[in-house]
């Protein structure tokens, strides 16, 4: 398998590159980390269609493009605060009409109805993003989660580049933190007037967080590892779309860079089989906004 995907990086790649014969850094990366990691997919997806045949990579393929429009689909029309209703109408229809009535109060007329709805849209992803995949990838699959991108193996030795990629975004983040638009969209728990920021706050950058976690293992864990051992490094590109049609609604230059952190983060995920560091530096960026955002409104 390594003496394949050696082979394989080397026809992708001409002949390799050392560091010492190429004197432009973006050159260097744009060799070792995209040309690279599109060798060593498609190395791994020709190993894998000799192995398993290219039927039953198509079947999970399907399976795996199916899932995600699921998830999607459930998150786009009930995902959202306002579009609770129909666990309303669901508990009152088996009978259970005390919980309903409480759910009604929770999430619309209770005083900490706000906190309660950020609860229900982060559950709401959590389940979408983690919970139907983790069903897909056990049930209809019979894989083991780990093969999707949530590898703990040589995490400390594949840092530097996210740290790299975290001393680019932060900075372009602080700027963008300027911009009109980015006050009134962040943070999406805004505070009441002299609200202190625990305990909802805190809680919710809690969960905000978490949320990224998942949001990770969706886009670059399940979907580029469950497409991968079909199309290889071109999974990326199939990740993209969708998941720039989620930051519709959010400011222009946060849904054009959302491709570019898109693409950087599936790569990644490709060559290091894992996508905890990019989760960690999803959660970085994200908080990172809502803190600026309540700088810029002097509540810090």
């Amino acid at each position: 398998m390594k003496g394949l995907l050696w082979v394989a990086r080397r026809k992708a790649l001409g002949v390799w590159v050392r560091p010492e014969h190429s004197p432009l850094v973006l050159q260097r990366i744009w060799t070792e980390y995209v040309l690279g990691t599109r060798a060593q997919a498609d190395a791994e997806a020709e190993e894998a269609r000799r192995e398993h045949g290219v039927d039953a990579l198509d079947r999970q393929l399907v399976v795996v493009v199916l899932t995600v429009m699921l998830s999607l689909l459930l998150l786009r029309f009930f995902g959202r605060p306002h579009e609770s209703q129909w666990l309303t109408a669901v508990l009152r229809f088996i009978g259970l009409e005390t919980l309903a009535g409480d759910f009604h109060t929770a999430m619309f007329e209770a005083p900490d109805r706000r906190f309660n709805q950020r609860i229900y849209w982060a559950t709401a992803r959590l389940i979408a993003y983690v919970v139907i995949p983790a069903i897909s990838i056990r049930l209809l699959l019979r894989k083991r989660i780990r093969d999707f991108g949530t590898s703990l193996k040589g995490l400390r030795e594949h840092a530097a580049p996210y740290l790299v990629m975290g001393a680019v975004v932060l900075p372009v983040i602080f700027i963008a933190s300027f911009e009109p638009g980015f006050a009134r969209k962040y943070p999406y728990y805004p505070l009441a007037p002299d609200e202190p920021l625990w305990p909802f706050f805190i809680g919710w950058e809690l969960l905000y967080g978490l949320q990224f976690v998942a949001l990770e293992f969706f886009y670059r864990g399940f979907f580029i590892h469950g497409a991968k051992p079909r199309l290889g490094f071109a999974s990326v590109f199939l990740m993209l779309p969708p998941y720039l049609m989620i930051h519709f609604g959010k400011p222009f230059p946060e849904a054009v860079g959302s491709i570019i952190a898109g693409f950087a983060l599936g790569t990644m995920s490709l060559r290091t089989h894992s996508m905890w560091w990019g989760a960690g530096l999803h959660v970085l960026a994200g908080w990172s906004m809502d803190w600026l955002a309540l700088w810029h409104r002097g509540l810090l």
